[in-house]
């Protein structure tokens, strides 16, 4: 018994540690403020985008970055598998010089409840599909504002 016991606590011992090693990484790689797009040899690309943004959309704070080497390609805007699972600050360390930002101006959106967008203040009642589905139609023309601001400055 004493036996089960102690490999319980070891397994327990290890989750929590996995658990603080993944929050250690995730705040330290954490955007404050986002680090320009580079090429390949490190050197910062002139004229490319990389903004970290908050606005309201549907009632409450919601937080996006927006990232292109040029901000004249194409746009999209990069739905995460959440809500509660944003993706940005998982991948972003680990990018290369070929990512999609390269053909496109990608809008990255914690959406409602997650990342940036978490709030223990968001009513449960306006996690819907139609709300959700609103956030996007709203998130869209604030990506495409920033873009034609950002192009005409």
């Amino acid at each position: 018994m004493k036996k089960a016991l102690k490999i319980l606590l070891i397994i327990l011992l290890s989750i929590a540690g996995m658990l603080l090693i993944s929050l250690l990484v995730l705040a330290f790689y954490s955007p404050g403020k986002l680090e320009a797009l580079k090429d390949k040899d490190g050197k910062e690309i002139t004229g490319s985008l990389s903004e970290k943004n908050l606005t309201k959309i549907g009632g409450i704070k919601q937080g996006f970055f927006i990232r292109s080497e040029n901000p004249e390609n194409p746009v999209i805007l990069f739905l995460h598998g959440g809500p509660g699972s944003p993706e940005f600050a998982m991948f972003s360390p680990f990018e290369t010089s070929e990512r999609l930002e390269k053909y496109f101006t990608v809008c990255y959106w914690d959406q409602r409840g997650a990342g940036m967008s978490f709030s223990k203040s968001i009513d449960p009642a306006t996690m819907t599909v139609e709300q959700m589905v609103e956030d996007t139609r709203q998130m869209t023309n604030i990506c495409s504002n920033v873009l034609i601001r950002i192009r005409y400055i």
